[in-house]
């Protein structure tokens, strides 16, 4: 229970600050969505953040209890994602890479027969 009390203070306080930020800079949270999307560069050092608490979460809580509070969060969260899920836009589905418009083929002009000689 220790481990658990733990990473709850660690990540409690995070998620608190994380969210008045969101809040207090709505109007920007567009735009820095978009420029964070364009940058390979972004997207990695967030996965580099990101993944070092979910390595912290996993090396001080790396036991599963089947207890009735575990069963319960799980199908809250599964609810939760299912709304959302819901009420999200729809992303359009990728048909694979344009294709390039050719010219149509045209026939070759042909010779005139050779007429035989005589």
């Amino acid at each position: 229970m220790s481990t658990s009390k733990l990473i709850a203070g660690l990540l409690g306080p995070t998620l608190i600050v994380s969210a008045i930020s969101v809040i207090a800079n709505l109007g920007a949270w567009p735009a820095l969505v978009e420029d964070a999307a364009r940058s390979p560069g972004h997207i990695m050092i967030a996965g580099y953040i990101a993944f070092a608490p979910g390595v912290a979460n996993v090396y001080f809580h790396n036991h599963l209890t089947f207890a009735w509070p575990v069963l319960v969060g799980r199908a809250v969260t599964r609810k939760i994602s299912r709304i959302v899920r819901r009420f999200r836009a729809p992303v359009p589905q990728s048909r694979g890479p344009p294709r390039c418009k050719r010219a149509p083929l045209r026939a070759r002009p042909t010779r005139p027969a050779a007429q035989p000689s005589l």
